[in-house]
């Protein structure tokens, strides 16, 4: 792929499949194709039209939307001119869309509808440098100073064609693989997001190391329902684009489930906690069948297992075998399948640990989870399972080109191209994390025998308990999420003499195992004596496999869940684990008799 910027990729892609259908999107609940030819067109007209606002190489352009085709549109014109966009959560409160457009110095914002420019309004003071603000969805916003619509921007770049057309011609020329195309602005699970620096090399880099491996193919169909804020959603665009896949953009997370059905598509890319509520959500269908259905479901589950097991570990499958597994996919597991469409070729999961038993389960009904593991960092994937080589408590060999190592004190470093080159005007931070070549992550881990990286945890995350031993929680949290009443956990223990955890619990579970006894469900039942006895037994069950030191002693229920809106959820669904802590410090102290 001899690109020296994303813009090349892009032009090459649209002059060769011009009448090809690329993107498609929702449009007064009807599903509308845009081709290749069409989008190349919009995107010029966009990166003129910012030429015309004045809008210099290396300068940043904010996006403050959810995902939609002028979003992409937007982002390749940045890129076309040599700008650099910073992507902006569509959650993000109107502090947080201030701290973004201030500190990467925005004189531009494109953003969704007037609701998100409600927030900028709401802070406007806060982003001094603010000069133009372009609506991509225009509606009852009131008209102001700087304020444009889409539309009128692209009219713009309309009659800028014969006066610049050759000013972005030349500029597109000037980008460099070493130039920046994007700040993604960490989720700040610790502390403020810091601006990470990705680069056109960074993502031309990632697409060339999938060339060949059929991740995405010209065949495929993604479904992008993550935020294109994101580093792994911005790569699996990114993706299609250099094999020209089709990319559906998804009305929303919250239609995921509806949106499957309506455009089937054969990708998915998502973060753990949408295949954990898929998940949820079977295994209460199969709660309520007939004994002598729920027998068929899990004879078909296990003979899926089996199947799995021997394809993706090159083992024989016997004739019997293969029998079994046309049967149990003919009564179970298409049906199943044609609930999310009926075309996944593949599920992919990153952002966050995946429970392995989840993984398996997808694997086994006939669609096989991919999971990477990378940050944004090293542009999101450092690290991939082979789709010929399904395992489900690792997370994959380094791309070719990557190089992944653990050090003595069990951090896993990279290095390779992928690494991004620093954080924006943070050269503290960045010096914490460049060393001698090498990316720290921040994540512990170790290799197998086949090469395949296992995590552990986080080194910032660690619990080093009073008496002195070392546990890191994410295996406890992942045995406690198990437990069918428990939606989100939160081991505490550190500088403690025991663990304790603070749980959240899964209100359609606590629905039906109130039902199931009886239970007034007027009532609050998180606090209910036979909830709280049967978490008390689960726990202690899980306790039983768990080395001393490391069972949980403590626990407390509380009240709803943790979110966004609470401030305990990162927008990729990460807990904020310091800000839940000092939220929740007084129920702690309080399991330690404080």
């Amino acid at each position: 792929m001899p690109y020296q910027n994303v813009t090349q990729m892009f032009l090459s892609q649209a002059q060769r499949h011009a009448d090809r259908l690329f993107l498609r999107h929702k449009v007064n609940g009807e599903w509308r194709g845009v081709t290749w030819g069409e989008w190349a067109a919009q995107v010029r007209l966009a990166a003129l039209g910012l030429l015309e606002l004045g809008a210099q190489k290396g300068e940043a352009v904010c996006i403050l939307s959810e995902n939609c085709v002028p979003w992409v549109t937007a982002d390749l014109g940045i890129g076309a001119i040599g700008g650099v966009t910073a992507a902006i959560y569509a959650s993000n409160t109107p502090a947080e869309t201030a701290y973004v457009v201030s500190h990467s110095e925005a004189r531009i914002l494109f953003v969704q509808n007037k609701d998100q420019l409600g927030k900028v309004n709401a802070a406007r003071e806060s982003m001094p440098l603010l000069e133009h603000v372009i609506v991509f969805h225009p509606g009852g916003e009131e008209r102001c100073p700087g304020l444009l619509t889409w539309d009128e921007l692209l009219a713009r770049g309309a009659a800028a064609e014969s006066a610049r057309g050759a000013e972005l011609d030349a500029r597109i020329a000037s980008i460099t693989r070493g130039d920046p195309l994007t700040y993604i602005y960490t989720s700040g699970t610790t502390g403020p997001p810091k601006g990470a620096i990705l680069t056109h090399g960074n993502f031309l880099f990632i697409c060339e190391a999938y060339e060949g491996r059929d991740f995405v193919t010209t065949a495929d169909e993604s479904l992008s329902i993550l935020p294109l804020a994101h580093a792994l959603e911005r790569v699996v665009f990114y993706l299609s684009m250099a094999v020209a896949g089709t990319v559906t953009m998804a009305e929303s997370i919250y239609k995921t489930a509806e949106n499957l059905l309506e455009v089937r598509p054969t990708v998915l890319v998502c973060v753990p906690r949408v295949l954990e509520k898929v998940y949820e959500r079977i295994q209460a269908s199969v709660a309520e069948m007939p004994p002598a259905r729920r027998a068929v479901f899990h004879w078909a589950l296990n003979t899926g297992r089996e199947y799995a097991r021997a394809k993706y570990r090159k083992l024989r499958i016997s004739p019997g075998l293969r029998l079994r597994h046309a049967l149990a996919d003919a009564l179970v597991m298409k049906k199943l399948r044609a609930r999310v469409g009926g075309r996944i070729r593949w599920l992919g999961s990153g952002g966050a640990p995946l429970a392995p038993e989840i993984a398996e389960f997808f694997t086994a009904m006939g669609m096989p989870v991919i999971q990477a593991w990378g940050m944004t960092e090293t542009t999101a994937p450092a690290t991939q399972i082979p789709l010929d080589e399904i395992r489900y408590d690792a997370v994959g060999r380094p791309l070719p080109g990557v190089e992944v190592a653990i050090t003595d004190s069990g951090e896993i470093v990279v290095r390779g191209p992928n690494v991004f080159p620093g954080y924006f005007k943070n050269p503290q931070a960045t010096a914490e994390t460049l060393r001698n070549g090498w990316c720290h992550t921040g994540d512990m881990g170790s290799f197998d025998d086949e090469g395949f990286l296992h995590i552990t945890g986080r080194i910032k995350e660690l619990i080093i308990t009073s008496g002195g031993k070392n546990i890191a929680p994410l295996n406890l949290e992942f045995l406690l999420t198990s437990i069918p009443l428990v939606n989100q956990a939160v081991v505490v223990g550190d500088a403690r003499p025991y663990l304790t955890a603070l749980l959240t619990l899964d209100s359609e579970a606590l629905a039906r195992f109130a039902a199931e006894r009886g239970l007034d469900a007027s009532q609050p039942l998180d606090a209910h004596p036979a909830v709280l006895a049967q978490l008390e037994k689960d726990i202690e069950e899980k306790n039983s496999a768990l080395a001393r030191y490391e069972r949980i002693k403590k626990f407390r229920v509380v009240p709803g869940e943790f979110t966004q809106e609470t401030g305990e959820l990162t927008p990729t669904m990460k807990l904020k684990k310091r800000i839940i802590l000092d939220k929740y410090k007084d129920i702690i102290e309080d399991m330690y008799g404080k």
